[in-house]
């Protein structure tokens, strides 16, 4: 199996990072393969590694033909990062740094949460999820 090993140098983010991926296993979620912490060196994540690479590289080409990725690709991942968020917060975590670089694109083009340094626990796993309608209330 492929991976993606990521140096955390801040210990603090490593932290929260091992104690989220700990915590979660979704669909939609990227987790933990390994982890690194040899005296003296940088700590290391590992996480699988995902072909399609960063959602925002992945948004607007097709990893497979270069060409536009289709409008219903880009909302199946979009869709599948909200799941993989929603989980986060079920279990009582805000991601905390959100965003097209937090989440990655696998080789069958569904996408999976990562990145979790930023993560934080919430005293209420509802007030993690925000809903706005249309006019904004």
């Amino acid at each position: 199996r492929d991976a993606a090993v990521r140096l955390v140098n801040d210990e603090d983010a490593f932290r929260r990072e091992v104690d989220a991926l700990l915590r979660l296993n979704h669909a939609h979620v990227a987790p933990l393969l390994a982890l690194s912490m040899t005296p003296g060196r940088p700590r290391a994540v590992v996480i699988p590694f995902y072909a399609g690479g960063r959602l925002r590289d992945a948004l607007f080409r097709d990893e497979r033909t270069n060409a536009p990725w289709p409008a219903r690709g880009r909302a199946r991942a979009l869709a599948d990062a909200c799941c993989g968020l929603a989980h986060v917060h079920a279990r009582g975590l805000a991601h905390g740094d959100v965003s097209s670089r937090a989440v990655y694109v696998d080789a069958r083009g569904r996408a999976k949460l990562a990145d979790f340094r930023s993560a934080r626990d919430v005293a209420d796993a509802a007030a993690a999820t925000w809903i706005f309608s249309r006019d904004g209330r």
